[in-house]
């Protein structure tokens, strides 16, 4: 994916830290970013959700839910206790992919999906 255009939110202060979204045909592709520098000279290992974009709706309902839940055929956040959450989906190979992100990292994502900052 690290050819493909992606966002992050403005919310994550200019840290490189953070849910990343990419859109590619008619996929959303979400990765870490902390994974970057990890996958520099193997991008296409880098762990990545893939899932239709017609699910999108339904996943920034879930993201605005503040609750944990699951998008059947894209993905599952799982909540914890602390503001931590914990993506599973599939990759485009249909293996299973599992990203965490801290408190700030989903706070500046929750913010730049309720801003439309992943939108299109």
């Amino acid at each position: 994916m690290s050819t493909i255009k992606r966002k992050i939110s403005s919310y994550s202060g200019g840290e490189n830290s953070c849910v990343a979204l990419g859109r590619e045909s008619n996929l959303v592709l979400v990765q870490d970013s902390k994974q970057d520098a990890e996958y520099a000279r193997t991008p296409a290992k880098q762990p990545t959700i893939v899932f239709a974009d017609s699910y999108w709706p339904a996943v920034r309902g879930l993201a605005l839910s503040a609750s944990s839940g699951g998008v059947q055929g894209a993905v599952a956040i799982e909540l914890h206790a602390d503001g931590a959450a914990t993506f599973r989906g599939v990759d485009t190979d249909d293996q299973p992919v599992t990203l965490e992100f801290n408190v700030d990292e989903m706070e500046a994502w929750t913010k730049g999906v309720a801003d439309g900052e992943f939108d299109h």
